[in-house]
């Protein structure tokens, strides 16, 4: 059976604020991310996805993952720069605004 290794939410590498944002251009490999992540209790379960949001950023375009360990209840906010889709989607987004 194939194992995956696992990140501690404690490594510093970890996307907990916005400056460590985690640069992704896609949203499933912010989901993908979250499923290699081991909350600090040690639990072998992974992380689930309570809610998602997009606040303002000084330096791009943020989604925050809103999560919670099944186990513990120890809650994680995860940062990913999602900068690069928006700008693919420019034009659609220009459009759409436009057609208001």
């Amino acid at each position: 059976m194939l194992q995956r290794k696992r990140v501690p939410v404690a490594d510093p590498s970890c996307p907990t604020s916005e400056e460590k944002a985690i640069a992704v251009s896609d949203v499933s490999e912010e989901y993908i991310y979250v499923a290699t992540l081991q909350c600090t209790c040690g639990t072998e379960d992974e992380l689930e996805v309570e809610a998602q949001s997009l606040p303002d950023a000084d330096s791009g375009w943020m989604d925050v993952l809103h999560t919670v360990c099944p186990a513990c209840g120890e809650r994680y906010e995860l940062y990913f720069d999602v900068t690069e889709l928006f700008e693919r989607y420019r034009p659609l987004f220009d459009l759409l605004s436009d057609e208001q």
